[in-house]
């Protein structure tokens, strides 16, 4: 873990670069552990980039990482990872990792995404509402974005049909925005992980 999230904070690493760097290199480690050389031999990978990397990751920002991880119970998915969501790698640039809390499984689950705007009329509500409790009904992952209106009304509606929901947190795992959705947040890792 340690390594990956060096790998990560080294500026110009981004998810397609990380995910080739480890597949030539078999592990976040033996990227580091490379040599300039090594790293200028990869396509993509120039002399600029080889230097940054060989100058080591930002070891303030990776304790850091790590301090929330344990602080706020969080876990983390590698792409390697036998339990990645297979749905997710199948899009043109898959993260290398994703935080989470809670149950894995859910990601196997059938699920539909439902967001919308953060002003609903009354009928969207209405829609949202009769749309997500079908679906919540029916044994679907109710994916959406945590944000207020029509992405709030999904998580809460899935959660009042015992359903599962997946917040998308745009902010990180360690901060709930918008605010007044801390309960439904509690709520969402509370429900996915029995």
């Amino acid at each position: 873990l340690e390594a990956l999230l060096g790998l990560y904070s080294i500026p110009m690493i981004g998810p397609s670069r990380m995910r080739k760097l480890i597949s030539i290199f078999k592990t976040p480690e033996a990227v580091l552990d490379s040599s300039a050389r090594q790293l200028k031999d990869i396509e993509g990978i120039d002399h600029k980039t080889a230097a940054r990397i060989k100058e080591g990751p930002d070891d303030e920002f990776v304790k850091n990482q790590i301090s929330q991880i344990k602080e706020n119970g969080v876990n983390i998915i590698t792409y390697w990872d036998a339990n990645y969501p297979d749905r997710l790698k199948k899009i043109y640039d898959p993260p290398a990792f994703l935080f989470y809390k809670g149950d894995t499984k859910v990601l196997t689950k059938p699920a539909i995404g439902i967001v919308g705007t953060r002003i609903p009329s009354a009928y969207g509500k209405l829609i949202t509402e009769r749309f997500t409790s079908e679906l919540a009904e029916n044994n679907f992952s109710i994916i959406s974005g945590f944000a207020r209106g029509i992405d709030t009304i999904a998580h809460k509606t899935t959660l009042k049909n015992k359903g599962s929901t997946i917040a998308v947190l745009g902010n990180g795992i360690d901060i709930v925005y918008p605010a007044e959705n801390k309960k439904i947040f509690n709520d969402i890792t509370h429900t996915v992980s029995n």
